[in-house]
């Protein structure tokens, strides 16, 4: 149809004009990351990937894309910020995501491995704690102004200062619950995910 736009893409799980912070085993993450972007570049919307742990395989997705005939899509239309120290990815987070955002017609933003750079032991913990909790009320805020889903997803991450900055997240997305570190069954990957929208 001339002039129809697509809806935003919402899964139940994602909702629009909310932050969603999904904390996972990696390897389902990267199924769920990739049907994120799929499904808002099928949906003929952009999507916006904020990279936080360099785990993203590039080639994996487009590989994924052509098998849905969607390879042109996300080669066009999925586009990829990457800091490379915790200062510039809370500049990418607070000044160049926004800005983007009122340029294109997004479907989502995801932030893969949001955490990651926060656990940078160079960067003194209080510091890159404010920092951490600065950037998830930043982007609640500005999710809750979005008509499409902003989603952050974290890995296994280990030990006090992930699990002390997880509850920090937690706290920021106004959870009723405290949080409490997924039960593991093995030392390399958590039994459970967890999910808080807010």
């Amino acid at each position: 149809m001339p002039g129809h736009s697509p809806a935003p893409v919402t899964h139940p799980d994602t909702p629009a004009g909310r932050l969603t912070l999904v904390v996972a085993p990696t390897r389902w993450l990267a199924g769920f990351e990739a049907r994120l972007l799929m499904d808002a570049v099928a949906a003929g919307k952009d999507a916006f990937l904020v990279s936080g742990d360099n785990r993203i395989d590039a080639y994996g997705l487009l590989a994924q894309a052509r098998a849905r005939g969607l390879e042109t899509e996300m080669a066009d239309g999925v586009r990829l910020a990457r800091g490379f120290t915790v200062h510039q990815l809370v500049a990418i987070l607070e000044d160049t995501l926004p800005r983007f955002a009122k340029e294109s017609a997004l479907g989502v933003v995801l932030c893969a491995g949001l955490l990651e750079m926060f656990l940078d032991e160079d960067v003194p913990a209080a510091e890159s704690r404010v920092l951490f909790r600065r950037s998830v009320r930043k982007l609640r805020g500005w999710a809750a102004t979005m008509p499409f889903p902003v989603v952050a997803t974290v890995g296994a991450a280990r030990g006090e200062r992930a699990d002390l900055f997880l509850k920090d997240a937690f706290e920021a997305l106004g959870e009723a619950a405290p949080w409490a570190p997924p039960r593991s069954v093995s030392k390399r990957e958590p039994a459970q995910s967890v999910l808080a929208v807010g």
